[in-house]
């Protein structure tokens, strides 16, 4: 999302969040649970048109449609089908695979509770399978 944003032509801010409950500067905090009231990241909220918006797809399609009405940063390099169906499947397996795996593994490392082995092994197995995505990208 964030290298999204710097593509674009638009004067942008951001804020950095921390993982916990802390009110004015946690992903569960207050503050943050008005632009997403599941207290994850991504979120926008975009001071030019008030939009707030959470989850990579939907960001993604609204700074599109928002800030790059002629196609001509977050398009498919060429006009192809062939550069059109690489374009998707690449934003695709950012929303369906990257993006989940490091936010599972985001999940066991901050947020869990439990210290057994078994919530360690999975621990390991998230991130294990997020290195494998990103290596893959």
């Amino acid at each position: 999302m964030r290298y999204t944003v710097l593509a674009l032509p638009v004067t942008a801010t951001s804020r950095t969040w921390e993982f916990g409950d802390n009110p004015e500067k946690g992903v569960k905090g207050a503050k943050f649970l008005v632009i997403n009231e599941n207290g994850r990241v991504p979120a926008l909220e975009d001071p030019n048109t008030g939009v707030v918006s959470w989850e990579s797809g939907a960001c993604m399609n609204y700074l599109r449609r928002a800030y790059d009405k002629d196609g001509r940063i977050l398009r498919p390099r060429g006009d192809s089908e062939q550069d059109r169906v690489d374009f998707d499947k690449w934003e695709y397996f950012l929303l369906t695979t990257l993006g989940p795996m490091t936010g599972q593994t985001n999940w066991y490392r901050h947020y869990n509770g439990f210290a057994n082995e078994g919530v360690l092994i999975a621990m390991q197995s998230k991130h294990g399978a997020a290195m494998v995505s990103w290596r893959g990208s």
